[in-house]
């Protein structure tokens, strides 16, 4: 059965939003002020061709209002070209961006530099730390234990700290940790700021509880990328999604939406923001329309 009819983009576009103010997950304020769209368009290296300009251009025209990219994906410039096309004001969109690893404070800064000129901007909303692990470690790079170069993690951490402070990013964060890379860098010792959000791998079939409970406890937001399975090709997680599962079906049938649709609204009812890649207009419609719905705790509970 097909997806509700989708209302209009103005209404949809405010729903987008983690509210303004202070946002509590758990017993921990993220943030105060932000407005961050809790539904992303990912423009990575595989799933934003041919034309990455062009499906930024488009899903922006469809609703999105933040645009995820990476030094490591190359897309930078084309989501500046999509920028630049959609005619959308700069500061009415989000963009996150990500420095490779644990790169050191110099680096840190070399590269955030080089993204802010590809993104044709002067600054970026959230910059990443894309894994725990820096490059010489081979794949998965989320393997490296809490200690396996803490020190070079800790420093790049602190550039990163001063980057905000210098208004070059408005939000600091990480992205495929696991609670023993946050329990290091959050020791009490290093007396660092909290990461806004820690950008994982998190679908059906592979989701880490443990791992959004300590989030949560920690004031940090979980977004998911692969958030309808698959992926994996870095950090070695193959679970798959079942979309034609018979408990999925049920779901899709009684709110009369898709599959992919129930998939991506059960982990934002879980308090997980989301990353979609997709080059096709009817599926960035699709999953605009996300926020036309909402699970019951049954129904989430139930997945």
């Amino acid at each position: 059965m097909g997806p509700r009819p989708f209302s209009s983009f103005a209404a949809v576009a405010a729903s987008l939003l983690v509210p303004s103010g202070p946002l509590l997950l758990g017993a921990s304020i993220v943030e105060e002020g932000l407005s961050m769209p809790r539904l992303a368009f990912g423009a990575g290296d595989t799933h934003c061709r041919p034309d990455c300009a062009g499906a930024v251009s488009e899903a922006l025209r469809l609703g999105f209002r933040h645009v995820d990219t990476a030094y490591e994906y190359g897309s930078q410039r084309a989501v500046a070209a999509g920028l630049q096309a959609s005619g959308i004001p700069r500061q009415d969109i989000f963009i996150t961006t990500k420095i490779p690893g644990p790169v050191g404070k110099s680096r840190a800064g070399e590269l955030l530099r080089q993204g802010l000129e590809e993104l044709n901007t002067t600054y970026v909303d959230l910059l990443l730390m894309h894994y725990p692990c820096d490059t010489s470690w081979p794949d998965p790079r989320d393997a490296c234990n809490g200690t396996d170069g803490s020190d070079i993690r800790l420093t790049t951490w602190r550039a990163m700290e001063t980057l905000k402070e210098l208004g070059l990013v408005r939000y600091i964060g990480v992205s495929n940790y696991h609670v023993r890379h946050l329990e290091q860098l959050l020791d009490i010792g290093n007396n660092v700021t909290a990461p806004f959000v820690n950008q994982v791998e998190w679908h059906l079939g592979w989701h880490d509880e443990a791992l959004l409970s300590y989030a949560q406890r920690h004031g940090i937001q979980l977004q998911a990328y692969s958030p309808l399975g698959g992926g994996g090709t870095t950090t070695g997680h193959h679970g798959g999604i079942a979309l034609d599962d018979p408990v999925v079906l049920r779901i899709a049938e009684a709110h009369s939406v898709s599959s992919a649709q129930v998939a991506l609204r059960w982990s934002l009812d879980k308090g997980v923001a989301v990353v979609t890649s997709t080059t096709s207009s009817v599926h960035m419609r699709s999953d605009v329309s996300i926020f036309n719905f909402s699970l019951t705790p049954g129904e989430v509970d139930a997945l």
